[in-house]
């Protein structure tokens, strides 16, 4: 019984904290390495070590409440917050899965639609494939006559170019109008008609009948020639047989062609000639009288056959 006493004192004593401080004598130096026999003030060091350890312990124990505490609700905290995380990836996942889905729904479409597509252009390629055939057919059989064609045409060009070489050479003819004629005028005591000088032998034909394209110089008695081309020239004349009539059609101051009737038996000469010129721009035709030769009056006429 007195043990079970005991024990539950000394459970008691450093269980509980000590009410009071006990004074101990303080133990010599030669005695603190050596064993000692118990006694009461050893007794109560030793409760007093078990109180210190026992209030450090609980002081441990706070400490280590205190971080339970703190990692329980950190704890709390990231249970929370995975919990959201987890539902917030679960909606993802859900609308990921509804995405995916319809996806799916659309490709399968899109697949229907291109497969109908690639049948439609797969009809259209063999349609153009035949139309093409049936155009390099047709080119075929078009080229010997677009060649015969390209013939035909420059052969109606070559010809449409001489044609309007032969329009332009009638519309020149057209165009240039050239004609005259034109006498002396008869007077009394005049038989070598007016001239510009005494030493002159050129006629000048001072009655104008015609002078189309004003040719002819009724003041000098020389026609010059307007256009390149053919002409046509004729005179005549009239005098008395007490004087050689006659006269000279002359070119640039050459003789071409005359008509001579010396003095004879009868009281009158006529004479007359005729002569086709080639002239160009420029050239000068006119009549001269014989040397020592007499005219009463004359014609001198002339008009353009055609240009060249």
């Amino acid at each position: 019984m007195m043990k079970i006493i005991l024990l539950l004192a000394l459970t008691g004593c450093t269980s509980t904290t000590l009410i009071y401080k006990r004074q101990c004598d303080p133990v010599p130096n030669s005695l603190a390495n050596q064993r000692r026999p118990p006694n009461p003030c050893v007794n109560y060091k030793n409760t007093e070590d078990l109180d210190r350890r026992q209030a450090k312990i609980k002081a441990t124990q706070l400490e280590l409440q205190e971080r339970m505490d703190v990692a329980e609700k950190k704890q709390n905290e990231s249970d929370a917050q995975l919990e959201s995380t987890r539902q917030e990836i679960s909606t993802r996942f859900g609308a990921l899965d509804e995405l995916m889905t319809k996806l799916q729904n659309q490709l399968e479409e899109m697949k229907r639609e291109t497969s109908a597509g690639f049948s439609t252009v797969d009809r259209q390629l063999e349609k153009q494939n035949a139309d093409i055939s049936k155009l390099k057919k047709d080119t075929a059989e078009i080229k010997p006559k677009v060649r015969s064609a390209e013939s035909n045409l420059r052969s109606q060009t070559n010809q449409q170019q001489r044609l309007q070489a032969e329009v332009h050479r009638l519309e020149r003819e057209v165009s240039y109008k050239v004609a005259f004629s034109a006498s002396i005028v008869e007077a009394p005591g005049v038989f070598t008609g007016p001239s510009p000088s005494t030493y002159s032998k050129t006629l000048i034909f001072n009655r104008v009948f015609t002078n189309t394209g004003n040719a002819y110089n009724s003041s000098t008695g020389i026609f010059t020639a307007p256009v390149r081309g053919v002409y046509h020239f004729s005179f005549m004349t009239f005098g008395y047989n007490s004087h050689t009539s006659g006269a000279i059609l002359t070119k640039n101051g050459r003789c071409q062609v005359s008509t001579w009737e010396f003095k004879g038996p009868d009281t009158s000469d006529t004479t007359s000639n005729t002569v086709v010129l080639s002239l160009n721009v420029g050239d000068r035709v006119s009549i001269i009288l014989w040397r020592g030769g007499k005219v009463h009056t004359s014609v001198f006429s002339g008009f353009l056959i055609f240009p060249l």
